[in-house]
């Protein structure tokens, strides 16, 4: 029998009164449901954009690159929800101080989450006045241009970079999954990481339906040698809150995988594919403000 400590029950107490944790009965088909609406969301407008910066193969090549991290991420995430024999983590910062301390767990896990909140409620308004105003001006263009849309070297090297946050961004669901695993049932005999997963297959499947279509079909329709980036909002912030590789930064500390095996090299190159759009995107993000800030007309 476990002992029931007073901050345990205290936190129980907590727990049957939130929602999410309120009554444990969700089933495999609300994490898919939930999960797609988490993903397939002001990203996926971008994608053209993205496809016209990297080109069909590079572009092609990392959206499947993405689809595979994220994918593989998301099943860590899972798995670690009841690493520990009768507990759950039940909210993101909760695994995120198990693996880096009570304090710096959640200064590393919390700001993300808000940023990330915040962060896509801006790019919302303007990813949604964008697509507007192209589906205002735009009719079928009959000389459409598959060529990489800068003529300078620089300018496609800084392009591609932009393209890796635009492809980074609309891979974004993870600050939830397990939040909604937490709405779930789970027992020693049937853990919830069981129709988790289904679900996740499920709705990375749909995701992938949705997402590929949209960066080709728009992308034959669209004259981009004009666009203009007005702040590359999406760019910017994914310094600080694109986290995909936090999941395997808590694997690798928490599950130790012998190290030089197959599961510590698969963490490793997660990780440093993380790291590189964190990197790379806001230096692209920066490089398209400085050129065409004489461009700008707020308000207008």
């Amino acid at each position: 029998m476990v002992y029931e400590t007073p901050e345990s029950d205290r936190e129980k107490a907590i727990n049957e009164w939130l929602p999410i944790t309120s009554n444990r009965d969700a089933k495999w088909w609300y994490f898919a449901f939930h999960n797609v609406t988490a993903m397939v969301r002001a990203g996926v407008l971008s994608l053209p954009y993205a496809m016209a910066h990297l080109g069909w193969g590079p572009g092609v090549t990392i959206m499947i690159l993405s689809w595979l991290v994220t994918l593989y991420t998301l099943w860590q995430m899972v798995e670690m929800d009841e690493m520990i024999p009768g507990e759950r983590f039940d909210r993101y910062h909760e695994l995120g101080q198990y693996a880096f301390g009570e304090k710096l767990g959640l200064s590393i896990i919390v700001p993300q989450q808000l940023t990330m909140d915040v962060s896509s409620d801006i790019v919302y308004m303007v990813m949604g006045g964008q697509s507007l105003k192209k589906f205002h001006d735009l009719g079928v263009q009959p000389d459409v241009d598959y060529s990489y849309k800068a003529a300078s070297t620089s300018g496609k090297v800084f392009g591609f970079f932009v393209g890796l946050g635009e492809i980074a961004f609309a891979y974004a669901s993870h600050h939830v999954v397990l939040e909604i695993q937490a709405t779930m049932p789970s027992t020693p005999e049937i853990p919830s990481k069981g129709p988790m997963w289904k679900g996740a297959i499920v709705a990375y499947i749909i995701m992938a339906i949705c997402y590929l279509p949209v960066a080709y079909r728009i992308l034959e329709i669209q004259k981009l040698r004009q666009r203009q980036h007005p702040l590359n909002i999406r760019e910017t912030h994914l310094a600080y809150c694109y986290s995909k590789h936090l999941p395997c930064i808590v694997w690798l500390i928490k599950c130790k995988p012998k190290r030089f095996s197959l599961t510590w090299f698969i963490n490793w190159i997660c990780i440093i594919l993380g790291v590189l759009p964190m990197v790379l995107s806001p230096t692209g993000g920066l490089s398209s403000i400085i050129v065409s800030a004489k461009y700008y007309r707020f308000f207008s």
